[in-house]
């Protein structure tokens, strides 16, 4: 079993994209009892490393750590690691290098940009941390010409992004921008913003594990560890959630799982699962997925919005909801927001 798996520099700062030549160490914990072997294989299947056995660090808190390193060397995009059978998608990334600061490496030229820092302020080391900032392109961008990278002193290495919460028309000047990236203790990393006015193309490398289908009435939703099936028409709700990991465990108790908002009148109970038409919203692309649906309950005066929230790479997922009263009425209780598994156990929040 692997209890973890992170990707570091040859300087061990924690990192979860290289370029082609890059040393990367893979460290993994978990109850081994022998020495597990590693397999790498690259964003088009090409095994890299096959089998081989890592490398003994120390023993922690009763679990085993070893380690690997190896010279980036093959195609770009997202490679897996398999740790003995337990295979670990999207480990980590291999980006291309930028020809110079304004030109990546197919010679498309992104006349303008920006700088950003991300600064870890002395706490831990992240893994796969999501920065999700706003975005001003001064000059107007095209949707489909936004890119960055990570300056790394030397080069610019491109990494997946995406865009969205934009005016669709001939120039997007202002927006959300989120990335996904790892970070060491106290490190303050380097990036740049590059736009075009120009289309550049939908760039067809970036994407990762988060994905939606629509099956009609339902939306399946799923990132590395949830699977996850809300039905619209019942008004939005957890229709059924799995883990992806270890198990692949079915969590799902009631269906829906999810039975709230709810309110208690006089007159009855009645909540958000009774709602069959309500409006939805939804937001895609290669790192984040938004679903958003709103609904209203007449009978009950529940206005009601949940906003989901799945990013790739992350271990889970963000449920946001706001409820109201569509008139001055008097509820005898309410109940926010309960989820329950297989052994009907509501799922913890945080």
């Amino acid at each position: 079993v692997i209890y973890t798996l992170k990707t570091y520099t040859n300087n061990n700062v924690s990192n979860s994209y290289f370029a082609n030549n890059s040393i990367i160490r893979i460290i993994v914990t978990g109850d081994y009892i022998a020495a597990p072997p590693i397999t790498i294989t690259d964003s088009t299947g090409n095994k890299k490393v096959s089998s081989q056995l890592m490398i003994n660090e120390t023993i922690l808190g009763g679990l085993q750590t070893y380690s690997y390193s190896y010279a980036i060397n093959g195609d770009y995009g997202w490679w897996n690691i398999t740790i003995n059978e337990n295979v670990r998608e999207n480990a980590f990334y291999a980006g291309r290098l930028w020809q110079n600061n304004y030109t990546d490496d197919n010679g498309n030229v992104f006349p303008f940009r920006i700088q950003i820092n991300v600064v870890e302020p002395n706490v831990t080391e992240r893994y796969w941390e999501v920065i999700d900032m706003p975005a001003n392109f001064s000059f107007g961008t095209h949707n489909n010409s936004v890119r960055l990278t990570i300056f790394n002193n030397t080069d610019n290495i491109e990494i997946p992004v995406q865009i969205y919460d934009f005016l669709t028309g001939n120039r997007v000047n202002s927006s959300r921008l989120i990335f996904i990236d790892s970070l060491g203790k106290t490190e303050n990393r380097t990036y740049f913003i590059h736009y075009a006015r120009s289309n550049k193309g939908t760039p067809n490398y970036y994407t990762t594990n988060v994905s939606v289908t629509n099956t009609g009435s339902s939306y399946t939703i799923q990132n590395i560890a949830y699977s996850v099936t809300i039905n619209n028409s019942q008004g939005g709700m957890v229709q059924n959630l799995s883990d992806r990991l270890g198990s692949k465990t079915d969590l799902k108790g009631n269906n829906p799982m999810q039975i709230t908002p709810q309110v208690e009148k006089a007159a009855g109970t009645c909540g958000a699962a009774q709602e069959s038409n309500a409006a939805l919203n939804l937001t895609q692309g290669p790192l984040f997925v938004r679903y958003r649906v709103t609904g209203s309950l007449g009978t009950c005066s529940i206005n009601y919005n949940l906003t989901y929230k799945f990013y790739a790479q992350a271990p889970y997922f963000i449920l946001e909801q706001n409820t109201s009263s569509a008139e001055s009425s008097s509820w005898t209780s309410y109940f926010d927001t309960k989820i329950f598994d297989e052994e009907r156990r509501e799922v913890p929040k945080v």
